[in-house]
């Protein structure tokens, strides 16, 4: 049985249900438990973070003593643990390097040595590597290859021929239900259990399996107020995941309010390693940071803005270039631009080559039915757009410029509604090259395929557009020409769209050596219906 403290989320003991004591708990004003029994004793910092934990009966000297240490982000780097007695102590230390070296020594009369490597792909552990003195309790196989469970839990070992070292399984919430080995470190859900007290590391807490809950108050408790600030994984372990010791992302934030009840809504939720369709759509995949990556590499990976990497999880701009190895981004789903693509065509300098690359994503600042303005600063790069339209006819008009290349370009026209549309667009000293394919089968309700091939480099270029439409047939041309360049390309595209209820067939070719010609055509059939 489980007896909670009155008003609060804080657990008071834990018995038999016949009356037998097993276990009862104490906690600070903060929430962060402060013994466990008789003997567990944690020691906190001001920031609510474990300094220190022993095993200790009244005044007597500890049978263990465990001191953390963290970084400024509050990363544990290292823990050092003393075993034996005051008389005749056991020391070890490990030393925690970007998440993937480690460092170990041991003095227990003779000093011992050894680092640890971490084998990892973009989520998981595959395997250790010890290089180094063997310990006196470690495993004789210096390689050891790891297989996990559907949510990434460590189920078995194997050495370098394939024979099975050791194997675990384990309780939903995390307790070991059958293991086969004395010593092991990473374990449920691929986190490290710390020996000397039993409980994971997970980053922001610290969890004790046994239990099925942290041991101190979520830091996001005050955003989930319809959550107990000890929960692991929302009480759905076979569902969820803990990725760092915060709240799991399958629960929004509480919205206070509607008589004072807290109104719960489903978001979205980290996926299992099993691949099950556990999340919405508007996340599309959780990626873990590497070494050096920067908030901007990676939302330039994904194609995504990088204020929408931020706000799908709650980063402050100020802490970009701060972003931990291992630690786990929700990767939002592409939204559509307002506008098309080929419209906003701003280029900006590459300093190491002196080439000029394609900006499509914008940040907009002001809008209402007339049009918007919108500016971008990157660096030295400032980059500004301003777009009206009339809406009793539906045309369009704007101009964008960018200091970083001085280049700017002047749209009139495109837009669904218009029957009769006109656009110019030019660039000075630019290159591209790319080969492309691409098969649509039902990706935005759209099936057929594009494919093409385009290399060159332009001093001038510049492309002007014409199109019209009847009966809802809609036809687009544009020609354009280059100076001083050398060119060479095509591109062929034919597709339903379902959305739409209209088949579209396109084609566009480019060919110049000094002086160059540029064409496009592009036919939109509609079908009459749609889904």
């Amino acid at each position: 049985n489980f007896t909670y403290n009155p008003g609060v989320n804080t657990l008071q003991k834990v018995d038999t249900g016949g009356g037998s004591l097993i276990q009862d708990f104490t906690y600070d004003a903060t929430g962060n438990q402060l013994t466990a029994g008789s003997t567990r004793v944690y020691i906190w910092t001001a920031a609510n973070r474990l300094l220190i934990y022993k095993n200790q009966a009244g005044s007597s000297d500890p049978t263990i003593f465990a001191q953390y240490d963290y970084d400024g982000g509050g990363n544990r780097v290292s823990k050092l643990v003393r075993t034996g007695t005051a008389q005749n102590p056991v020391y070890e230390r490990t030393i925690y390097i970007d998440g993937i070296f480690e460092y170990c020594k041991l003095e227990n009369g003779s000093t011992y040595e050894k680092n640890y490597v971490h084998v990892m792909d973009d989520q998981s552990r595959i395997a250790m590597v010890r290089v180094g003195q063997t310990f006196p309790d470690d495993i004789a196989d210096v390689v050891t290859y790891n297989l996990e469970d559907q949510i990434g839990s460590s189920t078995v070992r194997l050495n370098t021929t394939g024979a099975v070292i050791d194997k675990e399984e384990f309780y939903p919430f995390g307790d070991s239900s059958l293991r086969t080995f004395t010593k092991k470190r990473y374990r449920y859900v691929g986190k490290e259990k710390d020996l000397e007290s039993g409980l994971y590391y997970y980053g922001a807490r610290y969890y004790s399996s046994w239990l099925c809950r942290f041991i101190s108050v979520d830091p996001l408790a005050g955003k989930f107020a319809h959550l107990s600030p000890y929960n692991y994984a929302s009480n759905n372990p076979v569902n969820h995941l803990d990725i760092d010791g915060m709240q799991n992302p399958a629960e929004s934030a509480s919205k206070q309010g509607n008589q004072g009840k807290s109104e719960i809504k489903q978001a979205n939720i980290v996926p299992s390693a099993a691949g099950k369709a556990l999340a919405k759509p508007d996340v599309a995949k959780i990626h873990a940071v590497q070494k050096g990556e920067t908030l901007s590499e990676i939302s330039d990976k994904y194609g995504i803005k990088t204020d929408q990497l931020r706000d799908a999880n709650n980063l402050d701009p100020k802490n970009d270039g701060n972003l931990q190895i291992g630690q786990k981004l929700n990767i939002p789903t592409k939204t559509a631009s307002k506008f098309d693509s080929t419209q906003f065509k701003v280029t900006a300098v590459d300093g190491k080559t002196g080439f000029y690359f394609n900006k499509t994503s914008y940040d907009y600042k002001a809008e209402n039915k007339w049009g918007y303005f919108s500016g971008n600063a990157t660096g030295s790069n400032v980059e500004g757009q301003a777009y009206g339209n009339a809406s009793w006819t539906g045309a369009e008009a704007g101009a964008s410029y960018s200091t970083a290349s001085g280049q700017g370009e002047i749209v009139a026209g495109y837009n669904k509604n218009t029957s009769i549309t006109l656009g110019a667009n030019g660039s000075i000293l630019s290159a591209q090259a790319n080969v492309k394919a691409k098969a649509m089968t039902g990706d935005n309700g759209k099936y057929g395929a594009t494919f093409g091939a385009n290399a060159g480099a332009y001093a001038v270029e510049g492309q002007a557009t014409a199109g019209a439409s009847l009966f809802g047939y809609k036809v687009t041309v544009s020609t354009g020409g280059s100076v001083a360049s050398a060119h060479v390309g095509a591109d062929a595209a034919a597709y339903y769209d379902s959305h739409e209820g209209k088949i579209v067939l396109g084609l566009s070719g480019n060919l110049g050596f000094l002086v160059g010609v540029q064409g496009a055509a592009k036919i939109e059939i509609p079908l009459g219906f749609n889904y």
